[in-house]
């Protein structure tokens, strides 16, 4: 059975912590089972977040756990440049969905028609 992809960029990484959100879960329940890709820029982010103190800190370190959890299910790819960029790119390159709740990224995949999968009410996800 052929599994969908889904990019993770870092801001939907921390929706986890922030929200008490299974994002992988959920997001096998709303497109299927799922496997998920990530940039090493996505990784070098979350890594220098997670030096932070606060929440910010700590949601940056409970994403790199998540991540480690689910490593089977996790490609990372090697990348160049700003990861939002990256981002774009590989999702227009591969027409695969991005999870994401930057702006920018989501008015760039909406005019590409490019499939997102965001944060609706701080509960549940949606594909836009």
């Amino acid at each position: 059975m052929k599994k969908n992809k889904v990019i993770l960029d870092t801001n939907f990484l921390l929706v986890p912590y922030q929200y008490c959100l299974d994002i992988f879960t959920e997001i096998d329940f709303l497109i299927g089972s799922s496997e998920f890709v990530l940039s090493k820029g996505i990784m070098n982010e979350l890594k220098e977040i997670s030096k932070r103190k606060g929440k910010i800190g700590l949601a940056a370190r409970f994403a790199l756990k998540m991540i480690d959890k689910n490593k089977h299910r996790i490609t990372i790819i090697s990348s160049y440049g700003p990861a939002d960029k990256w981002i774009f790119e590989y999702a227009k390159k591969y027409s695969i969905p991005v999870a994401t709740n930057d702006k920018e990224i989501l008015r760039n995949l909406k005019y590409n028609k490019i499939k997102a999968i965001v944060v609706k009410s701080r509960s549940r996800l949606d594909l836009v």
